[in-house]
């Protein structure tokens, strides 16, 4: 009797012994599998498809440009019909592409039966042939919430938007409608960014955007942008109703607020930790009676979890070509810029950056 037991607690051993190698053999098996499964992961995420220089793949920090006012009919038409299309970005495509997200304000429709804009008309109409050469620029997104977006009707604010699809390039807004089609939003680098476009340059109503910027922040890990059409024309300091609008939006979770329409650069100034940059001016229009009309206001912006760093671009836009404003003309034009901007961010706009906690 004795016997059997001690057979059975052997047998018993060599059950768990067996039990336990194969286990371990199942482990080993599906660490490995799960091993492969991360490096085929990894390897489609290296592949994510992008939009324009949209890259969804996920990194710590988003890189994203922005500039003012587009208009490419009128004279500006001419320069391109002599000069070829290319040439308003020719100067500009270099720095436009380096980002992982470029937008602007396009100031006008792009429509089938395309008429071209007389000089001195503010009714706008633009070539379907404008479209892949944005895209072809280095600009990936467009607001479409500005005084001229419906220029020539709903039909050529729609027409719009199908020939930017068909360019590869993004669009947001309306001129005076507030809803789904005022936003963008996507994953850029691993983050999630939301940009709102709105108008207030026609009746503007507070109470839509406001309910809209509340629905839109109830995602915490966006970050969220106004992208607005505002302000008096020409004029190099904000008005009244800019500030409440711009407080508000900020009061509402807005994270960044960025303007343009008055054809000139405005100042910058910081409410409650965020920033406002009034006005970014022109970037291509035909406006060549002033200085201020021809001088522009580019952001090249860092993001990363904890801050925001703002640099700022002087450009220069003679004959409706933009560039690079360089050394003295640049600090030059830094320093008038601080002057006119908030007392707390002056020394930082004359050194061309602004850096602030998110």
């Amino acid at each position: 009797m004795l016997g059997r037991i001690e057979m059975t607690k052997r047998t018993i051993v060599i059950i768990v012994v067996v039990l336990g190698l194969v286990a371990a053999g199942a482990t080993l098996a599906w660490y490995r599998t799960d091993r492969a499964l991360l490096g085929i992961h990894r390897a489609m995420v290296a592949g994510l498809p992008t939009i324009g220089n949209v890259n969804r793949a996920g990194s710590s920090v988003i890189n994203i440009k922005a500039v003012g006012d587009i208009m490419l009919g009128r004279n500006v038409e001419n320069k391109m019909k002599a000069n070829g299309a290319d040439y308003p970005f020719a100067l500009m495509t270099e720095w436009l592409k380096k980002s992982d997200l470029t937008i602007a304000n396009l100031e006008g429709p792009i429509v089938t039966n395309h008429q071209q804009t007389p000089s001195g008309s503010l009714s706008f109409s633009f070539s379907s042939s404008v479209a892949p050469v944005i895209a072809k620029s280095g600009i990936d997104l467009v607001s479409q919430a500005n005084n001229h977006g419906t220029d020539r009707g709903e039909t050529g604010w729609q027409q719009t938007q199908s020939y930017l699809e068909k360019s590869g390039v993004g669009y947001f807004g309306h001129p005076i409608k507030i809803g789904d089609a005022s936003v963008w939003s996507d994953t850029v680098q691993g983050q999630r960014l939301t940009i709102v476009g709105f108008s207030a340059v026609f009746s503007f109503d507070d109470a839509a955007a406001l309910q809209l910027i509340d629905r839109l922040r109830k995602d915490k890990s966006t970050y969220l942008i106004v992208f607005i059409h505002w302000g008096t024309e020409y004029k190099t300091v904000n008005s009244v109703r800019q500030t409440q609008l711009g407080y508000a939006f900020i009061d509402h979770g807005v994270d960044l607020v960025i303007g343009h329409h008055p054809h000139v650069v405005q100042n910058i100034e910081q409410y409650r930790g965020h920033l406002i940059a009034y006005s970014l001016g022109n970037f291509i229009f035909d406006q060549y009676f002033s200085t201020d009309t021809q001088e522009s206001l580019g952001l090249d912006l860092n993001l990363n979890a904890t801050q925001l760093v703002m640099k700022l671009v002087p450009i220069e836009l003679p004959k409706s070509q933009p560039r690079l404003m360089t050394g003295d003309q640049r600090t030059t034009w830094l320093a008038s810029l601080a002057k006119r901007s908030s007392a707390d961010l002056q020394a930082q706009i004359t050194a061309g950056k602004i850096t602030v906690n998110r």
